[in-house]
């Protein structure tokens, strides 16, 4: 077996929980007081990426934002070559480093070829209790109701456009157990941008997946 190479990464985790408790409308006060600390100034450690919470906390604070310790932690082997790539490529802001550059220094020869699917793609990634996708949606967001009536929660992650197309990247990561409902509703998105007129979605979709697979070759 390789060996996995992975940190947390402190700032974007400090991001993660702000964002975290926003959307369960906790103030600082109110998590201050969950904590029982006596001022609010361990909680502004944490979300500005100066400290993280000990082990114990990151229990408590799992519990009090209803979700796990792993969806709070952000990790830098979460990071895939297709994240890397689709930022480089599809959005118009530069890429600070080459994607080829970046992989070769943080993974080395571990970067595994994923099956490619005709409009999502399985990417990498090192948790054992959920996965990580990207799939290719119009601007209109088409996927979220079919999520919404398949019953399957997703957590979604960046999203990559170019201007001028009407077609958008998304990254996600779905809990394992809602795999095969997340890739049924990949199905029934295919069928329904086809159904809408949106005839070039299939050649987007391909040339896309395609373009991956060729710069994943080359790396």
């Amino acid at each position: 077996m390789e060996p996995m190479y992975l940190s947390i990464r402190p700032v974007e985790t400090g991001k993660r929980i702000k964002q975290l408790l926003s959307e369960q409308n906790y103030t600082i006060r109110e998590i201050q007081g969950a904590f029982g600390f006596e001022n609010p100034q361990a909680i502004y450690k944490w979300i500005s990426g100066k400290s993280l919470p000990s082990l114990d906390n990151f229990i408590i604070l799992s519990r009090l934002l209803h979700t796990s310790i792993e969806d709070i932690l952000v990790i830098d082997g979460d990071i895939s070559f297709s994240r890397i790539f689709l930022n480089y490529r599809f959005n118009d802001i530069p890429a600070c480093l080459s994607y080829n550059h970046t992989i070769r220094k943080r993974y080395g020869k571990s970067v595994r070829r994923e099956k490619i699917m005709k409009n999502f793609l399985k990417l990498g990634g090192l948790s054992i209790l959920s996965c990580q996708y990207m799939y290719v949606d119009h601007e209109d967001y088409l996927a979220d109701a079919l999520f919404a009536q398949n019953q399957v929660p997703v957590r979604f992650g960046h999203e990559f456009k170019r201007n001028g197309s009407p077609y958008c990247i998304i990254t996600c990561r779905v809990w394992k157990k809602d795999i095969a409902g997340f890739e049924r509703t990949m199905e029934s998105l295919y069928n329904k941008m086809l159904l809408l007129g949106h005839s070039d979605y299939a050649e987007f979709c391909e040339e896309l997946m395609g373009m991956i697979e060729k710069e994943r070759g080359a790396a």
